[in-house]
């Protein structure tokens, strides 16, 4: 569970990001208009597919910002793994 204190480590295999039974995609938007970033979140169960936030590039390069229920959260990617930690 996340909460306000959160640091999850998750496993990456190209766009999906694993952790305990949990996995989230990293999604592309084919067009993305000004308010829309480009890559966003969803999360997979099982067959369904739920939208979890957008993600914000920031200046440091494979890090984005990302809100889920009301708490701010920084998205760290590297190769072959992600750290989700609060911000």
């Amino acid at each position: 569970s996340m909460n306000k204190d959160t640091i999850i480590s998750f496993t990456r295999v190209n766009n999906k990001l694993s952790y305990e039974n949990y996995t989230y995609l990293i999604c592309t938007r084919a067009k993305t208009g000004k308010r829309k970033s480009k890559t966003f979140l969803v999360k997979i169960t099982g067959k369904e597919r739920e939208y979890l936030s957008s993600l914000y590039p920031t200046p440091i390069q494979d890090t984005f910002n990302l809100d889920y229920q009301g708490i701010k959260y920084t998205l760290e990617l590297s190769q072959e793994s992600a750290i989700l930690r609060t911000r």
